[in-house]
């Protein structure tokens, strides 16, 4: 905290005693805060928020920072990939496929390419952790999924949007698409690919706007280790800690980015508009089982 506080105070070029004023504590409890004999507690760190937020101090940006100053010091042994992992609870003892099994591709552990959405992950938890783990893929038996319908239906499969057709060699095939698989690779379902499913499951867009909007998003890639042998291949190289307040300042830009995500959607619905096939469309091939 005491970094942090320090650099609030460098960009608004400031004292103790004003950002004291400025955020309703006394002079002394910004001074022991500084010298790290307490950590503010989340109240605290809520009205730090408040005013970062009126005054433009750029948090989610010095996290992200942070998070690069921490990648350049994690050496990697050879063929590892560095990736980001975000946990709500914290990570304790063996790293297992034990997440939720309706998640995107079933019970795994979840890794983004990209800090952004492990990111989303801990902003609504003080107890959230961020790590930056490494994968070695050799010797792992990955799919990789392509994008756009593909995608789609699997994650359909694994969030029970095709419950109806259980029983049918249509559902058998995705019950079985990835049980020889220990690695998935494929989209990140962010805020804004969430919008996107949901809109083609509810029958509001077609399997074209879909792919046509997936390929002007260009969404990050998740690697999600769905057996045990992919998970012992999983390292944790760090944890990044953040503070309350850099997690409400990083759900502040999350949610700025979604508004702005749902009118980009809107945008390139209006230009396939109408054209393929409808989710229901799609699924209702195995009726004639």
């Amino acid at each position: 905290m005491r970094e942090l506080l320090m650099k609030i105070r460098r960009v608004r070029n400031i004292t103790q005693l004003e950002l004291a004023q400025y955020t309703g504590v006394s002079y002394a409890t910004i001074n022991r805060w500084e010298n790290e004999h307490f950590i503010p507690k989340k109240r605290a760190q809520e009205k730090l928020f408040q005013y970062c937020i009126a005054d433009d101090i750029p948090i989610a940006r010095m996290a992200n920072d942070k998070i690069a100053d921490a990648v350049r010091t994690v050496s990697l042994a050879g063929r590892e990939l560095l990736l980001y992992h975000g946990s709500r609870a914290g990570l304790v003892g063996e790293i297992a496929p034990i997440s939720s099994p309706y998640s995107d591709f079933g019970a795994g552990f979840y890794m983004g390419e990209q800090p952004e959405d492990p990111l989303s992950l801990i902003c609504d938890s003080p107890e959230s952790k961020f790590y930056l783990v490494s994968v070695n893929l050799e010797g792992l038996k990955v799919a990789v999924i392509p994008d756009g319908v593909e995608w789609a239906m699997l994650v359909a499969f694994h969030r029970g949007k095709m419950e109806e057709r259980k029983g049918t060699s249509f559902y058998r095939g995705y019950q079985t698409f990835l049980g020889h698989y220990d690695m998935v690779i494929a989209r990140t379902v962010t805020d804004r690919m969430f919008q996107l499913l949901d809109d083609f499951y509810c029958g509001n867009i077609t399997d074209i706007c879909l792919t046509k909007t997936m390929a002007a998003l260009k969404p990050e890639k998740q690697y999600v280790a769905i057996s045990e042998k992919a998970c012992q291949a999983v390292k944790v190289e760090q944890e990044i800690p953040f503070f309350w307040l850099e997690k409400l300042c990083l759900r502040e830009v999350a949610i700025q980015k979604r508004a702005e995500d749902a009118s980009r959607l809107e945008e390139l619905y209006q230009e396939s508009q109408g054209k393929g096939k409808y989710f229901d469309e799609i699924i209702g091939k195995s009726r004639r089982e």
